[in-house]
């Protein structure tokens, strides 16, 4: 296996097609609100990639919505970058 760079926490400006997966620490969602962490938890499994569908930035806070999770808003708190693999020097 590839070693891969730690997430990031995502780009609010995310376009359509990017991949994200949700921040866990020890199991369990790590940012956000307790209900953040609730949705989190019971629509997004750690380890997961998602597709973000669009994004919604409001003045405190943004809305996340996944292709694969439609009507569903995320905290973009909650979601990071999904870690690329690291290229190998030649």
């Amino acid at each position: 296996m590839e070693p891969t760079k730690p997430p990031t926490i995502m780009d609010i400006y995310a376009k359509h097609g990017t991949k994200v997966v949700p921040v866990y620490k020890d199991g369990k969602p790590l940012n956000g609100s307790e209900y953040d962490k609730e949705k989190i938890a019971k629509h997004l499994p750690e380890g997961s990639v998602f597709t973000v569908e669009s994004t919604d930035v409001h003045n405190w806070s943004t809305d996340v919505y996944l292709v694969e999770v439609p009507g569903v808003a995320f905290n973009s708190v909650c979601l990071a970058d999904a870690p690329k693999p690291l290229r190998k020097r030649k």
